[in-house]
C-alpha cells in the first residue's frame, strides 16, 4: 500500500518542481490528505457493516497531525526522492499516462466514498 503514496508523492513532487522551491512539502501534505481520505473511506466500509460511534473532531486532528509527521519523516526528511526517481523516471508515457489516472481515480474514489455513504445512510435513508 506505500508504493501507491511513494508514487503518488513522486509525481506530485514532479509537478510542484516546476512551480516551486519546496516540491517535497506540497506533496507530503497532499499525500497526508490523500491517506486520511482512505481512512476514512475504510471507517465509513467498516460503519456499514459494525455500527459504532464516529471519533470526535480532536481525534480526527491527531490523526491528521500523525499522519503529517510520519509523512514528513518518510519524504522529507529521508529525501527518499532519488530512490523514487530511480524506480519510476523514464517509464514510457503510456505507463505514465495510464498511471496518472489511476491516482485521480483513486482520489475522486477515496473522497466521494465517505460522501456517498454519508447522503445514503442520513438523507436518504437507504443505508
Amino acid at each position: 500500500m506505500m508504493k501507491i503514496f511513494d508514487y503518488i508523492f513522486y509525481r506530485v513532487y514532479n509537478f510542484y518542481a516546476r512551480k516551486d522551491k519546496n516540491p517535497d512539502t506540497y506533496a507530503s501534505g497532499i499525500v497526508s490528505v490523500v491517506q486520511f481520505f482512505t481512512l476514512l473511506s475504510l471507517l465509513a466500509a467498516i460503519r456499514l457493516v459494525h455500527e459504532f460511534p464516529i471519533p470526535g473532531k480532536y481525534i480526527v486532528i491527531l490523526v491528521i497531525l500523525v499522519l503529517m509527521v510520519v509523512n514528513w519523516f518518510r519524504y522529507e526528511k529521508s529525501e527518499n526522492y532519488k530512490q523514487f526517481s530511480e524506480r519510476w523516471e523514464g517509464k514510457e508515457r503510456a505507463k505514465r499516462r495510464k498511471r496518472g489516472w489511476f491516482i485521480i481515480l483513486y482520489l475522486i474514489g477515496v473522497i466521494l466514498f465517505p460522501i456517498g455513504i454519508g447522503i445514503l445512510k442520513h438523507n436518504l435513508g437507504v443505508l
